[in-house]
């Protein structure tokens, strides 16, 4: 009966473009009739009877794969709520991947900034600097670990160009000295944050066709 569960949703995905996307989204939603119909068996329902009241619970599963076609949908409250649910439970999963790199990076770069401050004389007035740079790793990561949420992943990416720029600043300008030609890097952040939104546009747009 796991068999016709199987058949069933490929054949809700037949003609839905593969892309990474709708393979996370066909596998979520498959797991989850899976987990359904076991739990069902469990209770002491038949097969039949279980493989009905799992495809039952899964709703109207038609939205989803017109979206993923980008065809104009008209959401039903039942499919927003479902689609909802999915992106949900992912960002909590990226957030929480978030969580767990931000939980040891910090203190290393604590321990770094101090040592180094510490052992190389007079570092105290630049090494601070570590920090803004530390801040663009940590949103670098967060733009690659966050899928689900575009919202977030711009902010991150957005916060890893500007604290990217402001650190090449303070790193150019303390090795040069030029502080008065030194401030042309953040044009280049403006040009390189123009950028970025035209490639998650083109993306996007990409995702849905």
């Amino acid at each position: 009966m796991e068999t016709r569960i199987r058949t069933y949703i490929d054949g809700v995905f037949r003609d839905v473009p593969v892309t990474e996307r709708s393979e996370s989204i066909k596998s979520e939603i498959l797991q989850n009739l899976l987990d359904r119909y076991r739990d069902l068996l469990a209770d002491g329902r038949s097969e039949e009877e279980a493989y009905a009241m799992a495809i039952s619970s899964g709703g109207d599963l038609s939205g989803i794969a017109a979206d993923l076609k980008g065809e104009g949908v008209g959401y039903s409250y039942a499919y927003e709520k479902q689609f909802d649910r999915y992106y949900e439970k992912e960002y909590r999963k990226e957030k929480k991947k978030c969580a767990i790199f931000n939980g040891w990076f910090w203190p290393l770069v604590v321990c770094v900034y101090l040592c180094y401050s510490f052992l190389v004389s007079g570092a105290w007035a630049y090494s601070w600097i570590l920090f803004i740079a530390a801040s663009a790793v940590s949103n670098l990561h967060a733009y690659l670990t966050i899928k689900s949420n575009r919202k977030e992943r711009r902010a991150a990416a957005g916060g890893a160009i500007w604290t990217g720029i402001v650190t090449a600043y303070f790193v150019l300008s303390f090795l040069t000295r030029r502080w008065d030609v030194t401030w042309l890097v953040f044009i280049l952040g403006v040009a390189l944050s123009r950028i970025l939104s035209a490639v998650e546009e083109s993306k996007n747009k990409e995702e849905e066709i």
